[in-house]
């Protein structure tokens, strides 16, 4: 059984899903049981497309955002680089903070690039975690 399947088994193990879909019990059970469904479908549209759009999209809707891991192979895998990046962020992240703040107000055009740095931010911070705990920076 693939992973999609498995996580819409789990997923539609809740009554009336079918209706509250507006589709069959007979097509729910296919999807369980290995059938072509949405999660294939949608794996296979976000490859055809190669870029984040719809990763990012589900993750907005989810209520979180989408944070690709990086390739743990040469430049990348430079630990104290690594650290001044998530240091340069953090730096970018309380300039940008700073700069909006200066006037008591927060404009939209200012709390999207406030919000641009913080996931900047975490994206340096979840590279040097994950190169970390892989063990393969460069030493």
């Amino acid at each position: 059984m693939s992973l999609t399947s498995q996580i819409l088994k789990k997923a539609f193990d809740r009554r009336n899903i079918s209706k509250q879909m507006g589709v069959s019990h007979s097509m729910l059970y296919k999807w369980k049981g290995g059938e072509t469904n949405p999660l294939d479908r949608t794996m296979k549209l976000m490859n055809l497309d190669n870029t984040d759009m719809i990763i990012d999209f589900l993750a907005d809707q989810a209520g979180g955002y989408f944070v690709k891991y990086p390739e743990l192979t040469g430049p990348n895998c430079d630990l104290n680089k690594n650290v001044a990046n998530i240091m340069k962020e953090g730096a970018d992240v309380f300039k940008a903070s700073a700069d909006a703040a200066v006037d008591g107000q927060i404009t939209i055009k200012e709390c999207q690039k406030i919000k641009k740095e913080v996931r900047e931010f975490i994206k340096a911070f979840e590279s040097f975690m994950k190169i970390a705990e892989s063990g393969k920076w460069d030493k």
